[in-house]
């Protein structure tokens, strides 16, 4: 691929329904990033208007569950109920482990709801995820310990580098707006944001 970008799938998403979720929006619309980005909505604490507003930006709407509830942690049929409650008025095509923690036998149960793929909170994949339906993010944007003393910004844009440079063809960043705002990371994520735009 070389120094070319249109052969990388590149992914944004944003974790959980907040109202700092249209603090996100405006800064994806900023740098013309609305058609790679995913919201993953729990619809139990998910407001209309945001969802409507969210929809008519053009933007994807995954399930994240209706109440975020760890799927390990509960029996088979609560995690079914946990995933389908929020189909009664959306159509998803992605789907996002809460606290990314799941197993195979959550995975037989996206498969046979027909879900297609589905985000884990591992980070560092920079190559097509080869279960869809174990796809690990590339970055986190947050000060994990996977990173070391490095900062998520340089982090997050020296692997947007590798991606580029053709060591990887698939690029997942991912955020929670409350956390970005706890953290105080808005500036850096829209350095990052810029960074990626640059190159496409």
């Amino acid at each position: 691929m070389g120094k070319s970008t249109q052969n990388i799938e590149l992914i944004i998403s944003v974790d959980d329904s907040h109202p700092l979720n249209y603090k996100s929006a405006e800064l994806l619309k900023k740098y013309d990033l609305v058609k790679n980005t995913i919201f993953f909505l729990d619809t139990a604490r998910m407001e209309a208007e945001q969802l409507e507003y969210l929809l008519e930006q053009g933007f994807e709407i995954g399930n994240h569950t209706k109440n975020h509830k760890i799927l390990t942690e509960i029996p088979i049929e609560e995690v079914k109920e946990e995933i389908l409650a929020p189909e009664k008025n959306l159509p998803f095509k992605w789907f996002c482990y809460p606290r990314g923690r799941y197993n195979q036998e959550i995975i037989k149960v996206l498969k046979e709801l027909g879900y297609k793929r589905a985000r884990t909170t591992k980070v560092f994949q920079i190559l097509t995820p080869k279960n869809p339906l174990e796809s690990h993010s590339t970055i986190h944007c947050y000060q994990r310990k996977e990173y070391g003393d490095t900062d998520w910004e340089i982090v997050a844009k020296k692997y947007w580098d590798k991606v580029k440079q053709g060591k990887g063809n698939y690029y997942h960043l991912w955020w929670h707006s409350w956390e970005i705002e706890r953290y105080q990371g808005w500036i850096k994520l829209e350095r990052v944001l810029g960074y990626i735009k640059e190159a496409l």
